[in-house]
């Protein structure tokens, strides 16, 4: 018996499957466009609500590199939310389980149409707050970032720069998140740009350098057993954030790199710092 939808839409696989909830791929019935369709299956966070009210807002706002919403509503106990369907991730593309060829794209345009997708979002005052290669979603050749359900506002009522609150809670994806939130601030614009310099690590070098220079040893691991695994002081985060220091970086990356000049520039920002997304996209094109 086929799952049908808001009357529109016949769910047809699953995709993905986490903590608070399922991805599936769906059919628009009639002309049989993918679409991908998103159910909430725990009503802890109300994500997906949240995440319905972010890309309307951004969509409103012209920002268009993000997934399009095609309805959003119950589907029997749990929130919905149907968006556009993508060929394929940036994960997926690293992994070569994609041709590279296909897009046509070097790993340096790929982070330019990155940062160029991230500067529209940041000017309409969102930052995303879980960047990793997951969220970047590839369709037509072009690049769209995708997963909404963390970004939040980073100015308040009165257009003031909100401040810089410590936290021992992450937010975010610790394999990805600056070593800045490691560290108990609160995410930025900043963040979102190194989380943006960790990928471009990755997407060269197929591994983050930490993971192929380093390991996590059992010793840390079988500390961490009655810790958070979202707490900063977690014995993994921890071996993270040593392993993020610019100092790092200059060990791993040559030091005239594109990838280590592109951290080395991010890293320098102040918390409530307005990025230069145009030198930022310039150097990294400046070798193409």
């Amino acid at each position: 018996m086929e799952k049908i939808i808001a009357n529109k839409y016949r769910i047809d696989q699953l995709i993905a499957k986490g903590c608070f909830g399922a991805v599936f791929k769906g059919y628009l019935i009639g002309t049989n466009e993918p679409v991908a369709i998103k159910i909430e299956t725990s009503n802890q966070l109300n994500s997906l609500k949240h995440e319905t009210k972010i890309l309307n807002y951004l969509y409103s706002n012209k920002v268009r590199k993000i997934p399009a919403i095609y309805w959003y509503g119950q589907y029997g106990d749990s929130p919905c939310l149907i968006i556009t369907y993508y060929d394929y991730s940036l994960a997926d593309y690293i992994k070569k389980r994609i041709s590279i060829k296909k897009t046509g794209e070097n790993p340096n345009k790929i982070i330019a149409s990155m940062i160029d997708i991230l500067s529209y979002i940041h000017k309409n005052f969102i930052i995303h707050r879980d960047l990793k290669p997951e969220n970047f979603m590839i369709k037509n050749n072009e690049i769209y970032l995708i997963d909404f359900g963390l970004s939040t506002f980073y100015i308040s009522d009165g257009s003031e720069h909100l401040p810089n609150k410590s936290s021992q809670t992450i937010i975010g994806s610790p394999r990805w998140i600056s070593k800045y939130i490691l560290e108990g601030n609160s995410n930025s614009r900043r963040d979102d740009l190194i989380s943006i310099g960790y990928i471009f690590a990755y997407l060269v070098l197929e591994k983050t350098p930490w993971e192929i220079t380093q390991s996590i040893t059992n010793d840390i691991i079988n500390t961490a057993v009655n810790i958070d695994g979202l707490n900063i002081n977690h014995p993994i985060n921890i071996w993270r954030k040593e392993n993020r220091s610019i100092d790092m970086f200059k060990k791993w990356l040559e030091e005239d790199s594109l990838v280590y000049n592109y951290l080395n520039s991010v890293y320098e920002y102040e918390y409530s710092d307005t990025p230069k997304y145009d030198e930022l996209i310039n150097m990294i094109l400046s070798t193409c």
